[in-house]
């Protein structure tokens, strides 16, 4: 197995873009592991013109080099940021192409919670303490079955 060039990384990151389904988590192909052997099946050939060689598994293999020194980069940096350094002696990447794999920064695995205003804002009227809308309740349905069995002893 050959080492990449950074021509060769280049070409497979801007081959990568057109195929979210690898790297955006909230992307409906993401999980379907049929079209994601497609996608890097495909992503192979199209490196194929500057790197014959190029296999599935050198690809997975150098994306998954390529985003492991891209977080390690990124942890760097906020580390740096956190310790309280001045604004001139913040960590700055080494690698080479850190600015070309910011897409991994929108990959959508970031948490989305839900402001409890909201649900206020929805439901209480602020003027007044009356009640606009109940909200839903679900409950569980009733089993037959009580939680608590006893057994006979003896």
């Amino acid at each position: 197995m050959a080492s990449w060039t950074r021509v060769q990384t280049l070409k497979l990151l801007e081959v990568l873009q057109d195929y979210p389904n690898l790297f955006q988590i909230c992307h409906a192909d993401y999980k379907n592991r049929v079209k994601k052997s497609q996608s890097l099946n495909e992503i192979a050939e199209k490196t194929k013109c500057c790197r014959p060689e190029t296999s599935v598994k050198d690809v997975i293999l150098k994306l998954r080099t390529l985003k492991t020194q891209y977080l390690k980069e990124k942890n760097n940096i906020i580390r740096s940021k956190r310790s309280g350094v001045g604004a001139n002696e913040v960590y700055v990447p080494i690698l080479w192409c850190y600015d070309r794999l910011n897409f991994w920064d929108n990959t959508g695995d970031e948490v989305v919670g839900e402001s409890n205003i909201s649900f206020l804002s929805e439901h209480f009227d602020p003027t007044s303490s009356e009640i606009i809308a109940e909200p839903e309740v679900h409950s569980l349905p009733k089993t037959s079955r009580s939680l608590h069995t006893t057994v006979p002893v003896g």
